[in-house]
C-alpha cells in the first residue's frame, strides 16, 4: 500500500513540476505564434519538425526573444550542430551565437528547445551545421514578410 502512494506522490510531483515549467514558460513567451514555412531543403534522411513557436511578441520582429521546440532527424551525418538563427536582411555588425540557440545532436533522432532573441531584420531558420562549419540542410520558418520563401542557394553534401 505504502509503494503505491509513493508512486502517486512521484508521478503528482512530476505533473506539478511539468505544469510550473509550461507555466514559466508561457509567463516568459506570452504568444503562441504560427508556425509558418519557408524555404526546406534536406539531404539523406535529415529532417526537422518544429511543433511550437512561442514569442515575446505576436510575431516576428527584431528585439523580441523567441522559444522553439520541435524534433529532429539527423541521418547523413554522424553529429552535426543544429543552429537557431537569423539571416540578416539589413547589416547590424558582427552577432555571437549563445549558448542556448545551439544544440549538438549525434546521429538519430531527437527533441530540441532553442531560443533566440531576434537581433535584426531577417529570417529566421534552424540549420545543420557539420563540424568543419558548413551547412548540410535547413528550413526557414517566420511570419508575414520574414518567411524566406525561396533560397537562391542549395546545401549540396559534400562527397
Amino acid at each position: 500500500m505504502w509503494m503505491k502512494s509513493l508512486l502517486s506522490l512521484a508521478f503528482l510531483g512530476t505533473l506539478v513540476l511539468s505544469c510550473q515549467t509550461s507555466s514559466s514558460v508561457e509567463a516568459e513567451y506570452p504568444y503562441s505564434l504560427p508556425i509558418e514555412l519557408g524555404a526546406v531543403e534536406f539531404y539523406g534522411g535529415d529532417g526537422i519538425v518544429i511543433e511550437e513557436i512561442r514569442g515575446t511578441a505576436p510575431e516576428f520582429v527584431p528585439g523580441e526573444d523567441y522559444l522553439l521546440r520541435g524534433r529532429y532527424d539527423l541521418a547523413s551525418e554522424n553529429s552535426a550542430l543544429l543552429l537557431l538563427s537569423t539571416t540578416e536582411t539589413e547589416t547590424h555588425g558582427s552577432r555571437s551565437t549563445k549558448s542556448d540557440q545551439r544544440l549538438s545532436v549525434q546521429k538519430g533522432s531527437g527533441q530540441f528547445e532553442l531560443r533566440h532573441a531576434m537581433p535584426a531584420p531577417g529570417y529566421p531558420h534552424l540549420t545543420f551545421y557539420r563540424s568543419s562549419g558548413s551547412p548540410i540542410g535547413g528550413m526557414y520558418f517566420g511570419t508575414g514578410e520574414t518567411v524566406l520563401a525561396e533560397k537562391s542557394w542549395s546545401y549540396v553534401p559534400a562527397n
